[in-house]
């Protein structure tokens, strides 16, 4: 009897152990579908596999040369949705919504209840002949300071509405981890990320899934032709935000003069 139990409690233990990681697994999995969070001075998270080279257009010449030799000047969110000019502006910069159609169903029912939940509305379990007709539920990032780049040196795309002086930035991740360093020496990072933007619809319904991490998606008219690449920064003060310079000479190295 005493081996049996050993061996039982073993047995539990195993299982809770598994259980355990699983949890763990589905909670890195949910968040990779979100802001991916970065501590700085430890170790970054991406949200994509991209390697090559992202280029950044200036429409000033002393702008390029400053980011060439490692000064950084960010922009924000509420700046990009402020620009009157379509392709450069957009009002609905971060931002996703839900669309319910219309719903009918009880507070049993699991999809019904998730469809609701993602409506913002709660439904309890017991609740019975609950309809819900067109709502729709919008959530959007507040300001946080962005870097926009692009993933092809297309000047032609480029050139009318951003500039035509260009900067190679040769490895984007070390880029990001040197540059999120120096804005967490001067203000905490609540959550950070880059990758490319994915060019969707940012509205969605049913039981289907996000268009993308929030922050990251954008309507394919007039973006995609943009092949954009994004570095974003969440702030632990979420006041107003004033674009820094940043001095970060260590990225002088990585950033290249090419036009």
């Amino acid at each position: 009897m005493g081996k049996r139990k050993n061996l039982t409690s073993t047995l539990k233990k195993e299982r809770r152990k598994k259980k355990k990681q699983s949890e763990q697994r589905k909670k890195l999995e949910r968040k990779k579908q979100h802001i991916l969070a970065v501590s700085p001075l430890e170790k970054c998270f991406f949200l994509c596999n991209y390697k090559g080279s992202v280029y950044r257009f200036f429409k000033e010449e002393e702008h390029a040369d400053a980011l060439a030799r490692g000064d950084v000047y960010l922009s924000t969110l509420d700046i990009c949705r402020a620009y009157e000019d379509a392709e450069q502006g957009d009002s609905q910069e971060a931002y996703e919504t839900y669309l319910s159609g219309n719903l009918s169903g009880d507070g049993d029912d699991h999809e019904f209840v998730e469809k609701a939940r993602r409506s913002g509305i709660g439904i309890g379990p017991g609740s019975r002949d609950i309809k819900i007709i067109n709502c729709s539920n919008t959530v959007s990032l507040p300001d946080a300071y962005v870097l926009c780049t692009t993933t092809e040196f297309l000047p032609e795309n480029l050139n009318e509405k951003f500039g035509k002086y260009c900067v190679e930035i040769k490895d984007p991740r070390k880029f990001f981890v040197a540059v999120s360093k120096k804005i967490n020496s001067i203000s905490a990072i609540r959550e950070a990320a880059i990758r490319e933007i994915i060019y969707a619809d940012r509205n969605y319904t049913g039981m289907e899934q996000t268009p993308g991490p929030i922050g990251f998606v954008k309507p394919s008219t007039p973006y995609k032709k943009q092949k954009e690449f994004r570095f974003l920064w969440l702030m632990e003060n979420m006041g107003q935000l004033n674009p820094p310079l940043l001095k970060c000479p260590e990225v002088s190295s990585l950033c290249r003069r090419i036009a």
